[in-house]
């Protein structure tokens, strides 16, 4: 399995867990892989911060049987939970956020906050669940916005001469997302991508006309 084909399936900021998760998943026959990263890209345009910097990744198609087996590891028991565990005071709201962004959670925050629900008659039904998965799943994969101060420094710097314009651009133009299903979808939005596209090329452009007169001129001047 080449890297190219796996896909970032959690974040962690302990090594330790990571390695936990891993062994289970390689246990059970899936290609897994630990990186530790930091998202310079996300952390530029997003504001992200350098946390969870550790990638479990595995294929993409199998994310949905990798987080159903997760799942069937745990086995919970509403009267052995600790009267003190933070999801106990929780709001019924509260707790269906957790289920509707249930990729932000860990496994068993979003199990134990479905039993609770249960408990107290909300509908935590399987066709319930599917729902909260679309509608979440259709949240993420709406584009993002570039900050205009960015295009702005982007084309800056391609006029500039610099590569860091081609970079900014390439990235605009090409960067993908991950979706929980491990579907993979463009970050930013059309209008942005297209931008990103003639950065690319204009940056492209201007930095082989530098380039080629440097070579033409510059030996004149020896």
């Amino acid at each position: 399995m080449s890297e190219s084909q796996l896909s970032v399936f959690k974040r962690f900021n302990d090594l330790s867990e990571a390695q936990k998760l891993a062994e289970i998943l390689k246990d059970k026959g899936f290609d897994v892989e630990l990186a530790d990263n930091s998202p310079a890209l996300d952390i530029t345009f997003s504001g992200n911060t350098l946390d969870n910097q550790i990638e479990l990744k595995i294929p993409g198609a199998d994310f949905r049987k990798a987080k159903d087996l997760l799942f069937s590891e745990l086995d919970i028991n509403l009267e052995e939970i600790d009267p003190d565990y933070y999801l106990l005071d929780f709001s019924n709201e509260e707790l269906q956020d957790i289920l509707l962004k249930c990729d932000e959670w860990g496994e068993y925050d979003v199990l134990l906050a479905r039993k609770i629900l249960a408990s107290k008659g909300e509908d935590t039904s399987d066709a319930r669940m599917e729902e909260w998965k679309m509608q979440r799943l259709q949240e993420l994969a709406k584009p993002e916005n570039i900050p205009f101060m960015w295009i702005v420094i982007g084309y800056l710097m391609c006029f500039l001469g610099g590569l860091l314009g081609v970079f900014i651009g390439y990235i605009i133009w090409h960067q993908q997302k991950t979706l929980p299903n491990g579907q993979k979808v463009y970050t930013y939005r059309e209008y942005d991508r297209k931008q990103g596209r003639k950065m690319f090329w204009l940056g492209l452009a201007i930095l082989s006309i530098i380039t080629l007169y440097k070579l033409l001129v510059g030996p004149l001047y020896l």
